[in-house]
């Protein structure tokens, strides 16, 4: 199978709810590389990384999510 943005979003997503948060982050990341303009993506790394402190890379995830997608309520509502 070919790796996709989506799949590693889920996985992602998984490795959040098990607390793993550096390994999500970094599938997050891969999910970004394979495509720049995921903003479902965007939005979970935003939410990670506000939720780890990094607060000017959580706004700058977060405000291209809403580029992307301007009815994204969680990101919206997470931007600072």
């Amino acid at each position: 199978l070919k790796p996709s943005a989506d799949g590693h979003i889920g996985v992602g997503a998984m490795l959040l709810k098990e607390g793993k948060k550096e390994t999500a982050k970094a599938e997050f990341q891969k999910a970004l590389e394979l495509d720049p303009n995921s903003g479902s993506a965007l939005r979970h790394l935003g939410s990670l990384r506000y939720t780890q402190g990094d607060v000017i890379g959580a706004n700058n995830d977060l405000s291209r999510a809403l580029v992307i997608n301007s009815d994204d309520k969680v990101a919206s509502r997470t931007l600072i």
